[in-house]
């Protein structure tokens, strides 16, 4: 059998190869567990290597086998392109004499990032089995990253052929997916007329309370098993990491507001910008509330007044205020928000769980009054929900208790359990932050946060600091990932077993980064360490993406995108649009020469003559020019000295007019709708930039 190594190189060959064999290179995908076939073209091709289990006899992955008149469960070989998804286990026994407990969940119960090194079914049986409560008690985990609420509800049907003395339910963040499933027709002409005459507050309780059905749907199949089978069932309901993670640039793009101007939203905005600058929190408070009460479907209004609260003292506050910017995401403006547990997911669980006399952890509530005088954040969370090493433990904790009162009827303090012996190694531990930081960049956060999670990772195993140089190598680079030398060195070294073993730091075919925060961030660490790459970093961005004179179309993915946050349609209209009143482009230059650029662009909504369109350079203090806006596509050239350049990256700074015709009668369905939910400002079919000829 072929190793790893000797697979990988055999991927690498094909993939170089021409013409391209297709079903090979898929096959050797699936046999390395990747999870986006790169001989595909779209998205959707990913899917199939996630596919929901639907044979009744199964458990997930694992199909029951007999051994000397026994049931066991193995892993199914056709299920091989899902294993990674799953634990790492090839075989669930017959039950023993010991206690069973199942733990169900997604992929913070899988303790994402650090698995398989570690896992939160390792940490919970560690924690059962150190309490001395138990002669003996396995956890088994089925567990699965992406786990839909459907294929949940397939797994609470049939872990009862475990014969399980106890489950646990560790679950709710990705369950908005249903919800959008099942909107029809007659749901989105309700949604267009409640958001007439109620705006976003009317739309959110239509959604909230849609979704209130889908879950209770769900929980009756918990119930079920619990009351037929004498299950005792624990609830574990996720947190969410409110105090770290920010909403991205689309999640904040405005929506329009009957009878109310975008531009006042976007001055006040403005303003609340400067006052958190400032340190001015009375105004930024104020503001902010103006914000929400312009526009309460916007996440921004309300992290503005929760740092406000936040300055002052007022936790709870803070803490209410970020929890419904959180949920504003339930009207959805881009494709890829990321999993959460809504209040709504929250409040039923609990409710549901309490009235059937199940045990429930809460972990909102439990990690938020960990932190009285502050809001849990990176000490608990890794990203937006996946736990760091503390979080798990804390989490578990917390989760024993409630198993022992369960199967045992005794109650314990925290304080009366002894801490788990599982130990991570430093290795472990700094690949799962270097991961984070790398997960936390392609979804949209600020560089101090990609910052702590590099600095963690070099400071627990200085080591790690060939693969932050081996990915700062191929990131910067032009050519796809996957063709890279430095990416291979990585998955052909097994450097990483962690993050889907290495596949998951791919950037989508087609939509590269140059990680230009991400990057700058893990230069910052390396220095500390006594690693300084920032020139070498320098001419090779150089080098890849310098304007020349055949000019570089800006927006492509590495001038133009910084994340993988899109607009919810994502349609293809071969030009790009903007919903936002600005937009940034990034360039690199040798700033030796001068640099001239033809804009491309036109403003469809835009609603009166002599409205000026602004570009700055570097930041919004340097204004280059500034141009009319208009309806047609139109033409503008313009030109930046040498003199206005740093070497390397350069920023360019779009800055559209806000004050547009909206239509607001729009008959059309959820697309129409969302288009004129969340208006166009500006539209760009291209923005070349090309070195002047010398003396020109």
């Amino acid at each position: 059998m072929k190793t790893r190594k000797e697979k990988a190189n055999a991927l690498a060959e094909l993939l170089m190869a021409h013409p391209k064999e297709d079903k090979a290179i898929d096959h050797l995908l699936a046999d390395l567990q990747i999870n986006d076939p790169i001989s595909k073209q779209n998205d959707s091709s990913s899917k199939s290597f996630n596919k929901p289990f639907n044979d009744s006899k199964m458990i997930g992955i694992w199909e029951p086998k007999f051994r000397n008149g026994q049931k066991l469960y193995q892993r199914k070989r056709e299920m091989q392109p899902s294993w990674s998804f799953w634990a790492s286990i090839h075989e669930i026994p017959p039950k023993s004499i010991k206690k069973r407990v199942l733990l169900l969940g997604e992929s913070v119960a899988r303790g994402y990032f650090y698995d398989p090194l570690y896992s939160v079914a390792q940490e919970l049986e560690s924690v059962l089995n150190s309490s001395g409560e138990f002669n003996g008690i396995e956890v088994i985990d089925l567990a699965k990253t992406s786990m839909g609420i459907d294929e949940l509800g397939l797994l609470v049907d049939a872990c009862a052929d475990l014969n399980p003395d106890a489950v646990v339910l560790f679950a709710g963040n990705n369950w908005i997916a249903k919800l959008a499933e099942e909107l029809n027709e007659e749901d989105i002409l309700k949604i267009k007329k409640v958001y007439s005459e109620d705006n976003f507050t009317g739309v959110k309780e239509f959604l909230e309370n849609k979704f209130a059905e889908i879950i209770e749907e769900f929980f009756d199949k918990v119930k079920q098993l619990s009351r037929n089978e004498r299950i005792p069932i624990t609830v574990v309901i996720p947190g969410f990491n409110l105090l770290d993670w920010k909403s991205n640039e689309i999640e904040r793009i405005f929506s329009q507001q009957s009878g109310r101007s975008l531009q006042d939203w976007v001055h006040l905005r403005s303003q609340a910008e400067q006052a958190l600058l400032d340190k001015d929190y009375q105004t930024l408070g104020t503001t902010a509330e103006q914000m929400i009460a312009l526009d309460a479907s916007n996440p921004r209004g309300y992290e503005l007044l929760a740092t406000s609260f936040l300055e002052k003292g007022q936790i709870q506050q803070a803490i209410d205020c970020l929890d419904f910017s959180k949920d504003t995401t339930i009207l959805s403006r881009s494709r890829k928000t990321k999993p959460r547990c809504f209040k709504v997911v929250r409040e039923i669980l609990e409710k549901e769980a309490r009235e059937a006399g199940m045990e429930i952890v809460d972990l909102f509530s439990i990690f938020n009054n960990a932190f009285p005088k502050s809001i849990s954040g990176k000490e608990l969370y890794l990203d937006y929900c996946h736990l760091s090493v503390k979080g798990i433990k804390m989490a578990m904790r917390y989760t024993a208790l409630a198993l022992i009162k369960g199967l045992k009827q005794k109650t314990l303090d925290i304080d009366e359990l002894v801490d788990s012996p599982e130990r991570l190694s430093p290795s472990t531990e700094a690949m799962a932050h270097f991961c984070a930081a790398i997960h936390n960049a392609h979804y949209g956060q600020e560089e101090e946060i990609l910052f702590y999670h590099c600095q963690r990772a070099v400071n627990l195993d200085p080591g790690i600091a060939e693969v932050i140089k081996q990915y700062i190598d191929f990131s910067t680079r032009k050519t796809s990932t996957i063709l890279c030398n430095s990416f291979g060195e990585i998955i052909m070294d097994g450097a990483i077993r962690q993050y889907e073993g290495g596949f998951a730091l791919l950037h989508p075919r087609g939509e590269k980064l140059m990680d230009i925060e991400l990057i700058n961030a893990s230069i910052r660490a390396l220095q500390s360490i006594g690693e300084d790459c920032e020139d070498i970093v320098r001419q090779l961005r150089i080098q890849e993406h310098g304007v020349n004179q055949q000019g570089v179309e800006l927006l492509e993915s590495p001038y133009q995108m910084t994340s993988y946050n899109t607009f919810s349609l994502g349609k293809e209209n071969g030009f790009l649009q903007v919903r936002s009143p600005e937009k940034t482009f990034y360039f690199v230059s040798n700033a030796k020469e001068d640099l001239s650029f033809q804009l491309v662009y036109r403003n469809p909504n835009f609603k009166k003559e002599d409205q000026w369109i602004k570009i700055f350079v570097e930041d919004k203090s340097k204004l280059l020019t500034q141009i009319k806006a208009c309806k047609d596509w139109t033409n503008h050239n313009f030109d930046l000295p040498a003199s206005q350049l740093k070497k390397g990256v350069n920023q360019l700074i779009i800055e559209w007019p806000c004050d547009l015709v909206l239509n607001t009668n729009s008959q059309g369905m959820v697309d129409e709708f969302l288009e004129n939910l969340f208006p166009v400002v500006g539209e760009i079919y291209s923005l070349v930039a090309k070195t002047k000829p010398i003396g020109y």
